[in-house]
């Protein structure tokens, strides 16, 4: 079965190409506004050829940045497909490749226009939230365009500022600048673009994996489920995690109904879901009797007694790895930050936000590594690469 660690690699790549595209669109126009000075020298022409190749130069990596998301999305559904396709064959007892099953293929190529639609839709009209000039407490979100010239105007505007609240000024454009990046709507909201298109891939690829075990258990026969465990589970899940059950009870999960597996252990009905919110379990539909389940009880017993040792801190406070995990995930995050503020601060030549920054950086780095050790759980160090850092 997919474990959490395989999909947690399929879904980052999307979170970090966000990243740099949303990190490169901010300093385009905060390069445009560090050197004012020599653009407002131009003549009217040249101001308008200029800001307009900065324009065309931001629709550039938005197209580049959406097109590539696409590619890779293509490429992972197959990953995936194929991957769940061949588990398949192991217990359902056929020789039919993936290829000779017409069904398979046209589901795939369906889940993937799905995906790229739903994709294509959430980016569709990327914003950056800055305050108004005329009232401080009031933000005006712009779209890409406009917010860069409503950004350069800002900063023009700051000519008549006195000298001695000048770089005041145009340090608060900065630092809304950098602190907004990109935001996609979502649900009447706006959302950090990092945060909406990890959710929008994780749905996707959920609805995936779903969709493909339940052809195929209706295709070769399945009579029931097995519910994918991985390490440190929410709560809430866990005492369910690597057990097989009937499709009766696997519905009664999903109804918040008390359910039990086909060992006869009885569970409380879940409030939430399997697969719902950030939920990264997921049922393979299996013939009961004919496969040997992931994980044996008792390693599924460690599972959950690692998870609720979790880490101590010298002060009492203790964590579940669950927990400890989502801390890993803030840390990650919070360096990941820390290096783009450098970039941002490196394409503006601000020496001292740089040196801030990177001290940062190494603060941050060195508590989460510590973190991660005292927890028992590994450093993920790829995850907070950042691309020209």
């Amino acid at each position: 079965m997919l474990n959490d660690e395989q999909i947690e690699n399929i879904l980052y790549p999307y979170a970090k190409r966000q990243e740099e595209f949303s990190l490169s669109v901010i300093s385009i126009i905060a390069n445009r506004i560090s050197k004012l000075a020599d653009f407002d020298k131009l003549d009217a022409l040249n101001k308008v050829a200029t800001m307009q190749r900065d324009i065309r130069l931001i629709e550039d990596e938005y197209n580049a940045f959406r097109r590539d998301q696409k590619k890779r999305i293509k490429k992972d559904w197959w990953w995936i497909v194929e991957y769940i396709y061949g588990e398949g064959l192991l217990f359902y007892e056929t020789q039919l490749a993936l290829a000779q099953n017409e069904e398979i293929v046209e589901l795939t190529n369906r889940m993937i226009n799905e995906a790229q639609g739903s994709f294509t839709t959430l980016t569709d009209s990327p914003v950056i939230t800055m305050r108004d000039l005329s009232n401080s407490s009031y933000m005006q979100n712009y779209n890409l365009q406009s917010a860069y010239r409503s950004v350069i105007n800002e900063a023009r505007s700051y000519s008549n500022v006195p000298e001695n609240l000048f770089d005041v000024a145009m340090q608060r454009t900065e630092s809304q600048l950098f602190d907004s990046g990109v935001r996609y709507e979502v649900n009447g909201g706006l959302q950090s673009a990092v945060r909406a298109v990890r959710f929008n891939i994780l749905e996707s690829i959920k609805n995936l994996i779903q969709r493909v075990q339940d052809t195929m258990g209706k295709q070769f026969g399945a009579d029931g489920v097995e519910l994918s465990a991985h390490v440190a589970p929410a709560p809430d899940h866990a005492p369910a995690q690597g057990h097989q059950f009937t499709f009766e009870n696997r519905d009664k999960m999903q109804s918040a109904e008390d359910f039990e597996d086909v060992q006869g252990n009885h569970y409380i009905g879940f409030e939430r879901q399997i697969y719902q919110y950030n939920c990264r379990h997921y049922f393979m539909n299996i013939k009961i009797g004919k496969k040997e389940p992931e994980y044996t009880q008792e390693q599924l017993d460690k599972i959950l007694e690692d998870n609720e040792r979790g880490y101590t801190t010298p002060s009492g406070k203790h964590y579940t790895l669950y927990e400890c995990s989502q801390i890993q995930r803030r840390y990650e995050r919070k360096i990941r930050q820390a290096k783009e503020k450098y970039l941002f601060s490196k394409s503006l030549g601000k020496q001292a936000d740089m040196f801030t920054s990177r001290n940062r950086v190494g603060s941050l780095t060195t508590q989460y590594k510590q973190f991660s050790r005292l927890c028992g759980l590994p450093a993920k160090l790829e995850r907070i690469r950042v691309k020209d850092y």
